[in-house]
């Protein structure tokens, strides 16, 4: 069974990741470049993953000792404040675990 981890960025369009991670491999899970983004229409999903992958607070919160629940808080609000940022104030992001 494949591992994805979903992000929805409310108001845009779906974009499907090529990679998934490996079961049971929890490092691999959060890597950036295992997220599906679904309604990311404003900015390329390759793009929302490059800047993920720099994100220190994203890569603290990766870390497999942490809670999986935490990598998605920070997660959603890293992507809602690179948003706001570029100037769309009423940005939401949900992230979710698939197995």
């Amino acid at each position: 069974m494949r591992m994805r981890i979903f992000v929805m960025l409310l108001a845009v369009a779906f974009v499907p990741s090529s990679t998934a991670a490996a079961p049971g491999d929890d490092e691999a899970m959060r890597d950036p470049m295992s997220i599906l983004f679904e309604g990311a229409a404003s900015f390329d999903a390759r793009q929302l993953r490059k800047r993920l992958a720099l994100d220190i607070d994203i890569q603290v919160a990766a870390h497999p000792n942490n809670p999986l629940s935490e990598y998605l808080t920070q997660l959603e609000q890293v992507l809602v404040s690179g948003y706001r940022a570029s100037g769309f104030p009423r940005a939401r992001a949900v992230a979710r675990f698939d197995a």
